[in-house]
């Protein structure tokens, strides 16, 4: 459906606004509140560093370099850096310092990393283990089901 171009907009806003409905009902669990940036908040387009909204910046250009200050970051990054600063200016919060905003919801690690394993087999010299692989059906005896008449 979202290909005919008359359906698209309305499906796809359906979609969205499914997802919308579902955190606000989950935050309320949570007691905590949702922030909602309009639609035309340039988050993309200004410098995270020192406030200075580019007039133009391509889909294309992933890394955000600003003309001012010479501040260079990722696009995305830089997006959400200057989504925070708004959510704290309405809310009234305390704004992170600079060196910290590279690690507030960054974790040590995972602690729940699953175990890597090495390759094995002749393209690496180890030997393959016993029971690995694919398994494949053998011959191996069936029942015979048909009647045989005598």
């Amino acid at each position: 459906m979202l290909r005919n171009r008359r359906l698209a907009r309305h499906v796809a806003g359906v979609g969205w606004g499914e997802l919308r409905r579902q955190i606000e009902y989950k935050t309320g669990w949570a007691a905590t509140t949702v922030h909602i940036a309009d639609r035309w908040y340039p988050s993309s387009k200004t410098c995270s560093a020192c406030g200075v909204v580019k007039a133009k910046l391509r889909l294309s250009e992933r890394t955000f370099r600003c003309d001012q200050c010479d501040f260079v970051l990722d696009r995305d990054l830089n997006a959400a850096r200057n989504l925070a600063q708004l959510v704290d200016e309405v809310s009234g919060r305390h704004v992170l310092p600079e060196f910290a905003w590279a690690t507030v919801n960054e974790p040590d690690g995972n602690p729940h990393k699953t175990r890597t394993s090495r390759a094995a087999g002749t393209a690496t010299g180890r030997p393959t283990p016993t029971g690995a692989g694919q398994r494949r059906r053998g011959n191996a005896p069936t029942q015979d089901t048909s009647l045989h008449v005598s």
